[in-house]
């Protein structure tokens, strides 16, 4: 069996048959992830992050049984024996889950088919989940993405505190030097280009999955969105926004399978371009603020993210938007 014992230790508060393996994912990059196969199934178990406290994990069990009952897919969390949906062991928190049916696709076998499905589950779940308390934070009057910006000398002083930390490794990786690369060339642009943050934003928001993109789905031999998982980022925010977010992470804002998403989605409920434009001036600008991978490998030393560093200098979101945006319909 491949687990440590301190997994092994909370899946007894759940009423199981013999664990027969129990393997780690490591798609994720906050929680721990295990896949616990027994004599009659499979079932998944949440190792949730040291931050988050009891409330947030309640919060995300009653977000994801509401989207259930409102007819999204996505997995069941099982009752332990205690009659809760979670745990605590050794100070953690511990969720299990049904395994989700169907199969995740990687994003570059990813068809035309598969998008339209992904932007009808979304439009489906921004539907579904609408009048709930989202996990993290609240509603709030300002324009969302805009409040909790830093300043652009705030940011200056945070990349070059990174480009330091990152030239002092003794030993630098190919990942490293492209990390450097990234971070100057974003210093530079920041520093040549200072600006103020938009003042206009989408006119829609509501309560949000959080983290929608194709490693958070899973689909059916029909190229059919069956499941959507990882709701533990769901926050208050612009739907657009979140389309936007989906088509970048997913599609790489290839035009052909951003349209089918988008035409996906139309088929559910309304998505407007114009709104998807000023979301896309807005996450242009959170990207140039955005160092939250660098900080997290070189500033906290968790390499899990490092994993997303490419090589290439920094370019503003916004130009590659543009290009795409001038193809939709």
């Amino acid at each position: 069996m491949q687990a440590a014992d301190h997994v092994i230790a909370p899946l007894k508060h759940w009423q199981l048959s013999e664990v027969t393996a129990v393997n780690q994912t490591f798609l994720g990059t906050m929680n721990d992830t295990f896949i616990v196969t027994t004599s009659d199934r499979r079932v998944v178990l949440r190792q949730h992050r040291l931050s988050r406290c009891r409330a947030m994990v309640e919060r995300e069990h009653a977000l994801m049984a509401h989207a259930r009952e409102r007819g999204v897919p996505c997995p069941k969390a099982l009752v332990a024996r205690s009659g809760e949906r979670f745990i605590e062991e050794a100070g953690r928190l511990y969720s299990l889950f049904e395994h989700a049916p169907g199969q995740q696709v990687r994003r570059r076998h990813l068809t035309a088919k598969h998008a339209a499905s992904m932007g009808a589950a979304l439009a489906q779940v921004h539907d579904s989940i609408a009048d709930c308390a989202p996990v993290q934070g609240r509603p709030s009057d300002e324009p969302w993405g805009t409040a909790e910006l830093p300043t652009s000398a705030e940011t200056a002083h945070l990349l070059q505190r990174l480009l330091t930390a990152i030239q002092r490794r003794t030993e630098a990786t190919e990942v490293d030097r492209w990390a450097q690369e990234r971070v100057g060339s974003q210093l530079a642009w920041l520093e040549a280009h200072p600006g103020e943050p938009p003042t206009l934003c989408s006119r829609e928001s509501r309560t949000l999955h959080g983290d929608y993109q194709d490693s958070n789905v899973f689909f059916d031999d029909h190229q059919q969105v069956c499941a959507v998982i990882d709701w533990d980022n769901s926050g208050y925010g612009s739907t657009a926004g979140e389309m936007l977010r989906a088509m970048l992470l997913s599609f790489d804002l290839d035009a052909e399978l951003c349209q089918a998403f988008l035409d996906g989605y139309r088929d559910i409920r309304a998505a407007d371009l114009e709104d998807l434009y000023l979301e896309a001036e807005l996450y242009s600008w959170r990207k140039l603020h955005d160092t939250w991978i660098y900080d997290t490998v070189y500033l906290n030393g968790d390499s899990r993210p490092s994993r997303f560093i490419t090589p290439g200098t920094y370019a503003p979101f916004i130009d590659r938007w543009k290009a795409v945006h001038s193809t939709l319909r």
